[in-house]
């Protein structure tokens, strides 16, 4: 049996100091047996400092790619990732994110499900932003979804996966939208263009990211 690909992709743009601890805790990574996996890193503000921060990490089972984008904008960055990527399936994290070990298998897991087109994990609010009155849509606001809502999952880019056969639907994120751009939204229209074309967004709960 062939091995298949899978492609990590994360954007970041100045917290070399942030990125580096992600970067720390993808190298904990496990890949599930049969597939092979690459490590996308997207500069969206090309520096020696952050590319020296990539240079330096250690993640013996990704094969990582440093891959400057001075194009400014966070769908951008997303673009080239994605056009770089070899992947059948595409995950995507943040710079500020912190990653359990078994993320890509519970990713894969939700991503194999028949009649899955995309995912949408678990994020865990940082303590400090905890309070008592957060309702389930509140958390969704704030990108730390407890749950499904009834009226379906939207993608978060620090944590979410893509079957790379969307593309022929949805093929890019839109570079008006997004951090960089107008400042947010880049994945809520690029859920709705995929719902829009028959696709569907799973949320998967096992799938934490922190």
């Amino acid at each position: 049996m062939a091995t298949r690909i899978l492609s990590i992709i994360l954007c970041t743009c100045n917290r070399p100091g942030a990125l580096a601890e992600t970067l720390r805790t993808l190298a904990n990574l496990t890949i599930p047996a049969g597939w092979n996996a690459e490590l996308i890193v997207v500069d969206n503000a090309p520096n020696e400092t952050t590319a020296d921060v990539v240079r330096k990490a250690s993640a013996p089972a990704l094969e990582l790619i440093y891959l400057p984008e001075p194009r400014k904008g966070k769908s951008n960055a997303l673009n080239t990732g994605i056009k770089r990527s070899r992947g059948e399936l595409l995950l995507f994290t943040d710079d500020d994110v912190l990653i359990p070990q078994d993320w890509a298998v519970q990713m894969l897991a939700a991503l194999q499900q028949e009649g899955c087109d995309a995912v949408v994990g678990r994020i865990e609010l940082a303590p400090e932003l905890e309070r008592a009155w957060l309702t389930p849509l509140q958390r969704w606001w704030l990108a730390a979804p407890p749950s499904e809502l009834q009226v379906g999952p939207e993608l978060i880019g620090a944590n979410m996966g893509l079957r790379r056969s969307v593309l022929e639907v949805v093929p890019e994120f839109d570079p008006e939208l997004g951090p960089g751009a107008l400042g947010l939204g880049e994945e809520a229209l690029f859920s709705a263009q995929l719902v829009t074309a028959g696709r569907r967004i799973v949320y998967a709960e096992k799938a934490r990211a922190v």
